[in-house]
């Protein structure tokens, strides 16, 4: 019989991923294509939410799974390292476009800084997905 408490890190862990390519393709859109309050805001309010859901799906990760074993702990302990990385690098990101548009100190170099770390925080998510990807499907379910 399966744990139902194993099963939470894997449900909540899709949803940063999620938030965070699509706010950034909508920054992406609004940087190089043209300015729109609309995607400005979605590449924001996507960005807030998906740090909110990055700190959950540690903390579940954390809290509800076990230690992978024998060739899977390797790749447990990357995915967990670049987990807790995509994590801060996101957490920053956040925190420095919330000080930028609420401090009014919106400038192209500031812009440029937070696009920056909004996409090294993207390829962190993208990277941590896939050793979460790689561990349960190459390890865990053989």
């Amino acid at each position: 019989m399966t744990n139902i408490a194993s099963h939470i890190h894997p449900m909540i862990s899709h949803f940063p991923v999620v938030l965070i390519i699509t706010g950034f393709i909508a920054e992406t859109l609004n940087k190089f294509r043209k300015q729109s309050f609309f995607l400005q805001n979605i590449g924001y309010y996507f960005q807030i939410i998906g740090t909110i859901a990055i700190i959950l799906a540690v903390l579940t990760g954390l809290i509800f799974t076990d230690e992978p074993k024998g060739n899977a702990s390797e790749i447990g302990e990357l995915h967990e390292k670049i987990a807790y990385f995509a994590m801060s690098i996101l957490i920053i990101s956040t925190f420095f476009k919330y000080y930028i548009n609420h401090k009014n100190i919106v400038n192209k170099k500031n812009l440029n800084i937070s696009y920056i770390l909004y996409f090294l925080s993207l390829i962190a998510i993208i990277y941590t997905g896939l050793l979460g990807g790689i561990l349960v499907y190459d390890y865990l379910l053989k």
